[in-house]
């Protein structure tokens, strides 16, 4: 099949073709606008490349169960992919850096259980590649923490990591692993590790098993994170130094609202949301007292909390904070005796069933601007 006869055609659709032998390199043009290849022929499970529709601008691409190995790229006409901002790869073979490269425009990369190694180039490894990419995410990649520090070394733009189910990440991260010989390589690699993220300003991170090592501690003291997300880490630490951290979104409140934490956190954070925090009942006198040090914090959450039974005490000395949201948290059924500091602008309160949080609520009407809660808005 030669496509390029077709001088006019822009999109291109081959579903549950299994026995289609062969297909020529796609897009056949830099002009395409649309290829999608969705369970036909020998090597991807799945290819869509879309050019013109702006929310969905980029490149998906899902291989087979089977083993793959590079030549499955030949399919691809990288030379035509110029324009593309998103590649999304699954399961798919190793991508030989020269491949990569021409991605010109590309700036957020998705990786799911394929190995990061697959940026490996067969040729010369004294070349240094840089690649304009901004946003990472990674997802059950069975990658070493070496190959993670090798992989960050090529995106010195980027400003957003996400990662979740890479066990063996973990062991850079942590600064251990499970023999002696390892462990000197990761002590390596976590210097490495938080200087190739030196511009990281928005991370996420799920299912870690401690997080506590060197390289998180002076990633935070850079600076220059912003924005970090932490699920699933029950051993985790901001470390020993005030950061410039100004989100924090976790599932931890015990882990956070201890004295040390919110100290240095307390002249930047300015929103912290607790979600999915599935233990906790009741705050401590001394988490009280250290959440009221971040004397900067403007908004604060409480998200799937079905165990917590009342909000913090002392809220009106957050003299900063401006908005309040409380969701899904069935069991707090009232608002604090000592009421809200007067800066409060928004008190939003939903998917409650406590009638009786509603009509505390509602009588607050006149002296915070806005009180929503599901059955009641007022703007």
């Amino acid at each position: 099949m030669n496509l390029s006869q077709f001088s006019t055609l822009q999109k291109l659709e081959i579903a549950k073709c299994p026995k289609l032998i062969s297909l020529p390199p796609l897009p056949w043009t830099s002009s395409t606008c649309h290829v999608l290849i969705k369970e036909a022929g020998s090597h991807f499970r799945l290819l869509d490349y879309q050019r013109n529709n702006q929310s969905k601008q980029g490149l998906q691409i899902e291989g087979k169960d089977g083993p793959l190995d590079s030549t499955s790229w030949k399919l691809l006409a990288f030379s035509n992919l110029t324009e593309p901002r998103e590649l999304k790869m699954k399961k798919c073979p190793p991508l030989p850096l020269e491949h990569l490269k021409l991605l010109s425009a590309l700036r957020r990369l998705s990786i799911t259980d394929s190995g990061i190694a697959l940026l490996s180039a067969d040729g010369d490894n004294t070349i240094t590649y840089h690649f304009p990419v901004e946003q990472l995410k990674i997802y059950e990649c069975s990658a070493s923490g070496k190959e993670m520090t090798q992989l960050l070394s090529y995106f010195p733009k980027l400003m957003n990591m996400r990662i979740e189910n890479c066990q063996k990440i973990i062991e850079t991260w942590c600064g251990r692993a499970r023999d002696d010989d390892l462990a000197i390589d990761c002590v390596r690699g976590m210097e490495t590790l938080a200087q190739n993220l030196s511009s990281l300003t928005r991370l996420s991170i799920w299912d870690f098993e401690d997080l506590r090592g060197k390289s998180m501690c002076s990633l935070l003291a850079q600076g220059h994170l912003r924005v970090l997300a932490v699920h699933k880490t029950p051993k985790f630490s901001v470390g020993s130094k005030p950061s410039g951290l100004q989100q924090l979104y976790t599932d931890d409140i015990t882990g956070v609202l201890v004295e040390p934490t919110c100290s240095f956190l307390s002249s930047s954070l300015t929103r912290l949301s607790f979600n999915m925090d599935h233990k906790v009942e009741r705050f401590t006198k001394e988490q009280n007292m250290a959440l009221q040090l971040l004397s900067s914090l403007e908004v604060l959450i409480f998200v799937d909390c079905p165990k917590l039974r009342s909000l913090p005490a002392g809220l009106h000395r957050l003299t900063s904070l401006n908005r309040l949201e409380i969701a899904s948290c069935p069991n707090i059924r009232s608002l604090p005796t000592d009421g809200f500091p007067s800066s409060l602008e928004v008190l939003h309160v939903y998917e409650s069933k406590s009638e009786e949080l509603k009509r505390q609520c509602r009588k607050l009407k006149g002296t915070i601007p806005i009180v929503q809660d599901e059955d009641y808005l007022e703007l």
